[in-house]
């Protein structure tokens, strides 16, 4: 008689905060009191944005990325990849920074000449400190239940906020058509990497404080993936679908979690769960916890 195998439940995801709520009041603070120009929703604009997210897949598709960009198309990578792209002898438009906590400088390394760097007043003062002398333009991420408040409190009103999260990648998704893009490109964008190879397709500084693995399957494929990554693959379809309502066309390029998701959906007109084995709740889901961004 053939074994059965283990059975598998859907999964979700609940965040925690990476910092407490008072050092994220003193970064948001110490933000507006920068006078760096705050972002402003844009006309729109008629060229493609690309926006350049750090899973493996990345490496796979650079010719892509070349090709688009000298078409016209505006590149804008997240955390460590435009330095990754200068290497490789591709222009970045722009970079994008979220987190909160002091890896978030050391992602940022040396600012690039001619890069813009849109930086979410949730990052620590340090870095628009480094970025003084270079063009950056301040936002404010939607933290969720409760953003109102905690602006509130900075002596700001909860107002402009731009909603994406829980990752930079989805943040740069909906920062984008913020700046008036209606025509985008996710490459890099995974969420799930190689089995015994690195996470990000370059050496990220978060890369050495370790990763909780989790083995997930979707239609058949299965994934090796973390909390946070898993989350930004179950967010994807909603903000794909707020980002189409505003007229944005989105397509997704690459390998993993999230563009076989893409994928699979195309193909059935579904949204294929992502499963699990192991201990479910109550209502027959496997839960994880992540922080945000």
């Amino acid at each position: 008689m053939q074994k059965s195998g283990p059975v598998l439940h859907p999964v979700a995801v609940r965040y925690r905060p990476r910092v407490p709520e008072e050092v994220l009041l003193r970064h948001i603070r110490a933000s507006l009191a920068s006078g760096v120009r705050v972002l402003k929703p844009q006309a729109e604009r008629r060229e493609a944005l690309i926006i350049a997210a750090g899973g493996p897949s990345l490496l796979d598709k650079l010719d892509d990325l070349r090709a688009t960009a000298a078409a016209g198309a505006r590149i804008l990578g997240v955390n460590e990849v435009p330095h990754l792209l200068i290497r490789h002898g591709i222009q970045p438009w722009a970079a994008a920074h979220v987190g909160p906590v002091d890896l978030t400088l050391a992602s940022l390394g040396t600012p690039l000449p001619g890069v813009r760097y849109f930086i979410a007043s949730t990052c620590p003062p340090a870095v628009l400190e480094r970025l003084k002398d270079h063009d950056a333009r301040l936002w404010h991420p939607d933290l969720g239940p409760g953003t109102d408040a905690v602006y509130a409190r900075a002596g700001r009103p909860g107002e402009g906020m731009i909603a994406g999260g829980p990752t930079v990648t989805l943040f740069c998704l909906a920062l984008g058509t913020y700046l008036g893009f209606r025509t985008m490109h996710l490459y890099g964008g995974d969420s799930s990497f190689r089995p015994g190879e690195a996470v990000h397709a370059y050496d990220s500084v978060s890369d050495a404080h370790g990763y909780d693995d989790l083995l997930v399957t979707c239609d058949g494929h299965s994934f090796t993936t973390t909390p946070e990554l898993l989350g930004q693959a179950l967010r994807f379809p909603g903000l794909r679908k707020r980002l189409a309502s505003r007229g944005a066309s989105l397509s997704v390029h690459g390998e993993g979690l999230l563009p076989t998701r893409e994928k699979l959906r195309r193909a059935t007109g579904h949204e294929p769960p992502v499963l699990t084995a192991g201990v479910a709740n109550s209502d027959g889901v496997i839960e994880f916890e992540a922080e945000l961004f």
